[in-house]
């Protein structure tokens, strides 16, 4: 891997940390309560998030010709827990900060044995064992989500004036971060994007958006919130934490980066729909003034 690709995915995790930290400033210790109250929410969410997507990519990918790329892709992108468009996107569509909080901190957990286990399935298909060889995501699932959104939901109990005003400066700060990340990596991956323009794989992508986005709605439950902050957190997933998984393979690194970036632009459109969608039908359940 080149130094500037690795300088690259490590500036991402460490934005996406900064993202995560800021959500933990956000929640308070009665309202993290509340959601741990109610574990079948949890568990919906992990069957989602671990269980059905990740085998439904796995189906895919054994039954569909793709590009072994695409496939790569697909798999590091389901063993991801949960996407960046969770903490941007939840003030978008008004889903609980609790709720997202807390499904980021156990599937995160969760995560730890999720990927081991998933990685073991993926290594006995033939074209994916020599490209996803390597447990390295664990420590970094742990120090990109776990330990960030432990630190903020800590700041929040023990010093809550300083989180309220640290969190939206943590917050602009790594969203600065991700923007002017972006032209390096549309840069770095723009030839190999080009490439798989064409071959199936971009529609390809888009299904596991829509999938995901399915998926995530339906095992929701009836709370409009919750049910949107699982459909997003199943439709798009962590693209740091993807890279970090896809690139440590024999794969070319330039076009497994190029069907990540896909996936970001992708999951942005195709979820701009339903995250509009979600927040007309929330504003016209609150009750007339």
């Amino acid at each position: 891997m080149s130094p500037l690709l690795a300088a690259t995915i490590w500036i991402l995790i460490g934005s996406m940390a900064l993202l995560v930290a800021s959500l933990g400033m956000r929640v308070t210790s009665a309202a993290l309560r509340d959601e741990f109250l109610h574990p079948s929410r949890m568990l919906r969410a992990l069957f989602a998030i671990g269980i059905v997507m990740p085998l439904l990519t796995i189906g895919a990918v054994r039954v569909l010709a793709l590009d072994p790329v695409v496939e790569v892709a697909l798999v590091a992108l389901s063993m991801s827990p949960l996407p960046p468009g969770l903490l941007l996107k939840h003030r978008w569509v008004d889903t609980a900060e609790a709720y997202s909080a807390t499904l980021l901190l156990v599937a995160a957990c969760c995560a730890v044995l999720f990927v081991p286990f998933w990685l073991v399935i993926a290594q006995v298909m033939p074209g994916l064992g020599d490209s996803l060889p390597t447990l390295r995501i664990i420590p970094t699932i742990g120090g990109g989500v776990v330990l960030p959104l432990l630190a903020g939901m800590t700041l929040r109990a023990v010093a809550p004036d300083l989180a309220v005003r640290l969190s939206p400066k943590l917050h602009r700060g790594a969203v600065l971060v991700l923007l002017l990340m972006l032209p390096v990596l549309l840069w770095r991956a723009g030839p190999a994007m080009g490439a798989l323009v064409g071959n199936g794989t971009l529609a390809t992508l888009a299904g596991f958006t829509l999938v995901g986005l399915g998926v995530g709605h339906w095992l929701g439950g009836d709370d409009p919130q919750r049910r949107a902050a699982l459909a997003l957190a199943a439709g798009s997933r962590h693209p740091a934490l993807a890279l970090a998984i896809a690139t440590t393979g024999t794969l070319p690194r330039d076009a497994v980066v190029g069907a990540l970036v896909w996936h970001l632009v992708i999951a942005a459109l195709v979820g701009l729909p339903y995250i509009l969608r979600e927040r007309r039908l929330a504003r016209a359940a609150l009750p007339l003034r």
